[in-house]
């Protein structure tokens, strides 16, 4: 038994190297990836929100909290636009109630799409990174190379 046994072994051995071999090629993927991509990450987030403020001269280090609040949000209204774009086709859905009747109702993943939104449109104002809508304010040129959201938005387009 001990040259079947140990060729066993051996086997097994190389089985399992390979397999460690294989774990540690994928995490150094995934960590490029992740290093190609910041905006794919909540710390790339947070650091190119920071960036952009700071630009413009409207970072001060109590925001850091509110920032991290809207790469937060950012990260998560993007999962549910996506969940929403991907496997949502109609805004109402189907249900059947107890006693068999169909009846027709809102999609709920388009409610959550609305208060994601929502969120982040208060979490951009409060880092007075939106642009807001003002009636009879037509005189009021605004300039776009100044405004943090707009150099934000440019650079997500850029990608």
């Amino acid at each position: 038994m001990g040259l079947g046994g140990e060729f066993g072994e051996n086997r097994e051995n190389e089985k399992i190297g390979t397999l460690k071999i294989f774990n540690i090629m994928a995490k150094k993927k995934r960590a490029a990836e992740k290093k190609n991509d910041p905006e794919k990450t909540l710390d790339g987030l947070i650091r190119t929100l920071r960036q952009t403020l700071t630009k413009e001269n409207l970072y001060r280090p109590e925001m850091a909290r509110q920032v991290e609040l809207t790469a937060s949000t950012l990260m998560v209204f993007r999962k549910v636009r996506d969940a929403v774009i991907q496997e949502c086709e109609s805004v109402t859905i189907k249900e059947t109630s107890r006693e068999g009747d169909g009846r027709i109702k809102n999609n709920p993943m388009f409610f959550l799409y609305k208060e994601m939104a929502d969120l982040l449109q208060r979490n951009l104002r409060a880092l007075n990174m939106n642009k807001e809508l003002t009636k009879g304010r037509d005189d009021k040129v605004v300039d776009d190379e100044a405004d943090p959201l707009a150099l934000l938005m440019r650079e997500q387009q850029e990608e």
